[in-house]
């Protein structure tokens, strides 16, 4: 792949997702881009993992796979996240891409 969005990597495992989380949302969507993180809004509050869960949740949905091919790797009580997924770089890309607000921010 010849360039890559800076919220991607390649990682040992399959790839890292850098993302931004902002909780108590008005509803779970990926938002674009923030910080060179990828923005995901969630409904869940930052209360006992609730926003953990709930991004791992939406991730593994949005990405068609099981939850346990993910794993929150950084950021447990911040918005900054980093995310392991057991995938390849360039499918996690194409599933994201029909998510993203505007192809230009991929």
């Amino acid at each position: 792949m010849s360039s890559l969005p800076p919220w991607i990597r390649e990682h040992p495992q399959g790839c890292q997702l850098l993302i931004w989380v902002q909780p108590k949302s008005s509803r779970t969507q990926i938002d674009g881009t923030q910080e060179d993180r990828l923005k995901i809004r969630l409904q869940a509050p930052p209360v006992d993992g609730q926003a953990n869960q709930a991004l791992l949740k939406f991730l593994a949905k949005t990405l068609e796979v099981r939850p346990s091919s993910l794993q929150l790797s950084r950021g447990e009580t911040g918005r900054k996240k980093t995310v392991v997924l057991t995938m390849v770089l360039e499918q996690v890309l194409e599933r994201l891409q029909s998510s993203l607000p505007d192809s230009s921010e991929a």
